[in-house]
């Protein structure tokens, strides 16, 4: 018995050292992060070329910034221009956006890796035709390139957000309507939520709630559920 205490205080005394040192560590990375961040802006040119390597499209930002949120650094890039490549239409124009880096993945590949991306205030034109189909201004090229690479970005990423969005939608019969859209593509695993509201001047407002396994972008590759509610 004597043997038995002796043992469980020395992994008692073992387990408390483990925890004080992963408190310290935990200390020090949140410490040495939160002094990176604020340095971010001096290397402006640096990040935007990281983001262009790995983004489906040309990215372009009046200021770069850094912020600590929990233990995610932020990238805050400020008067965001988008250009689509094979795109001839104006670039994107957004007043933000914010990209959360993971630091672990960035540290084994010595390269910038991406878990979040919320882009704020960003100002669509687009087409309903009479067949149904959407088109939107800005994002048609000469090639199908383009389509597939934002498609594998947007499977991959855990998380991208668009916050207070406008799409002026030209209607087949000529009509223009304004809408406000929110958007969420979230996924843990294999398991991807989809969430997005629709809302115009004349009370009409749309709410999707999606979940599933798949790509969500080939309906023959996607198994989930879909509601919808819409309010007149």
């Amino acid at each position: 018995r004597f043997l038995e205490n002796t043992v469980f205080k020395r992994l008692g005394s073992a387990l408390w050292g483990g925890i004080v040192l992963l408190i310290v560590v935990m200390a020090i990375y949140v410490s040495v992060g939160r002094m990176l961040s604020a340095n971010v802006t001096s290397f402006r040119t640096e990040i935007l070329q990281e983001l262009n390597a790995r983004l489906p499209f040309f990215v372009e930002a009046r200021q770069v910034s850094g912020e600590w949120q929990s233990f995610t650094p932020i990238i805050v890039l400020t008067g965001l221009r988008l250009t689509i490549p094979g795109s001839s239409n104006p670039p994107l124009e957004l007043s933000e956006g914010r990209i959360g880096v993971d630091v672990l993945n960035s540290l084994l590949t010595r390269s910038l890796q991406m878990t979040r991306v919320v882009l704020n205030d960003l100002s669509l034109r687009g087409e309903l035709t009479s067949e149904g189909a959407l088109r939107l201004t800005g994002f048609q090229s000469g090639s199908d390139e383009p389509a597939e690479q934002l498609r594998a970005f947007l499977l991959n990423v855990e998380l991208v957000t668009l916050r207070n969005n406008r799409l002026i939608l030209t209607m087949p019969d000529g009509e223009v309507r304004d809408l406000d859209l929110d958007l969420q593509l979230s996924r843990k695993g294999s398991v991807r939520s989809v969430e997005a509201k629709l809302s115009s001047s004349r009370g009409t407002h749309i709410s999707v709630l999606a979940q599933g396994v798949g790509d969500p972008f080939r309906p023959a590759q996607f198994s989930g559920q879909v509601y919808l509610n819409i309010q007149s």
